[in-house]
């Protein structure tokens, strides 16, 4: 085989990788983007301190002085919702175009949160955010760009399968795949609770801010 055509595959299975990621390559940047806008705006914006204050309460409530499955149950909530959002997204032609706002909103949140946690907190602040906040955090937005990911590619396939010479689909198939992947998607979110209930277990009668 020549050099030419070697580097020829090479470049086409690059770009094909790419073509595969970049709607969860997206939903990253809309996420971090949505932290950065939560975190910045707690300056001299009065909605989204009355926002993360709520958030803070409400994060406080659920876990102080509650059990295992309490905060299990309270943390499995804070995700669920969004990954049923994302497949309602999924099986509809616009749902393409709300995806972004929904990751977003999630970031939002985690953003002013833990940017109030820090601004009132400070190094202590960290600690709790860390420890408290990040690791749950990670699983779950990467549970919810695999799952933007599977609602994109949904979404996309429903607009082509209307046009004039779409191609037609088995979309009963093509379903029952869609939901089978947002039932394992949904691990993340249960991982995430346990490890979130975990650490609250673990941690939280030893870690003071206030």
């Amino acid at each position: 085989m020549q050099k030419t055509t070697i580097v020829h595959l090479k470049a086409k299975r690059i770009t094909a990788v790419l073509a595969d990621s970049y709607p969860i390559l997206i939903m990253f940047t809309v996420y971090i983007t949505g932290i950065i806008l939560g975190a910045a705006l707690l300056k001299g914006n009065a909605k989204t301190i009355k926002k993360a204050e709520t958030l803070y309460q409400n994060f406080i409530s659920a876990r102080n002085g509650k059990g295992f499955l309490s905060v299990f149950g309270t943390a499995l909530m804070e995700w669920l919702p969004f990954l049923l959002a994302l497949f309602v997204c999924g099986t509809c032609i616009a749902g393409m175009v709300m995806l972004p706002f929904f990751v977003g909103y999630k970031g939002f949140c985690y953003g002013a949160l833990a940017g109030y946690i820090y601004s009132q907190y400070s190094f202590g602040g960290i600690v709790f955010v860390l420890i408290f906040i990040v690791p749950a955090t990670i699983i779950g937005a990467f549970g919810l760009f695999f799952a933007a990911k599977r609602s994109f590619s949904f979404s996309l396939l429903l607009a082509k399968s209307v046009l004039p010479r779409g191609r037609e689909y088995n979309m009963y198939n093509v379903l029952i795949h869609y939901c089978k992947s947002f039932a394992v998607l949904v691990l993340t979110s249960v991982f995430a609770a346990l490890t979130d209930a975990t650490l609250s277990g673990a941690f939280w009668d030893k870690i003071k801010i206030s």
